[in-house]
């Protein structure tokens, strides 16, 4: 079964409409609070609903990559998901990066900028956006 059909379900929903109509305003600003369990079936919807642009940062690193996970089965593994990963080491530390995990970073910002991209959605971690590339 693929779960993005269960998508319609909540565009039916008075204050999902409402968000959604919001979302797509210029200056909105909302604040919503859901369910951890239930962020990738409304994030998944949200992005397919508006077509716009989301970021999702989650407060570590093992919770972004579950989401990120989980919007994957959620979207039946669209491309539009990508994942902006945490390198993984502290600021101050000495060592070499880890080159998988950097040119993932790359390849993910290559693709927010490449024209061809559809609209995306794009999961990272606080640690994540805070290091330097």
């Amino acid at each position: 079964m693929k779960l993005n059909r269960l998508g319609s379900l909540l565009n039916n929903h008075p204050v999902f409409e409402e968000l959604t109509n919001a979302f797509k305003e210029e200056s909105a600003n909302f604040k919503i609070q859901i369910l951890s369990e239930a962020t990738p079936y409304f994030l998944s919807t949200l992005s397919v609903k508006t077509r716009q642009p989301i970021l999702a940062i989650a407060p570590t690193s093992k919770k972004a990559q579950y989401l990120y996970e989980q919007l994957l089965i959620w979207t039946d593994k669209s491309p539009n998901i990508l994942h902006f990963p945490d390198m993984e080491m502290l600021p101050f530390e000495r060592v070499a990066p880890d080159i998988p995990m950097m040119h993932q970073r790359i390849q993910t910002l290559s693709r927010l900028i490449s024209e061809d991209n559809d609209v995306p959605l794009l999961v990272t971690s606080l640690p994540a956006i805070r290091q330097k590339t």
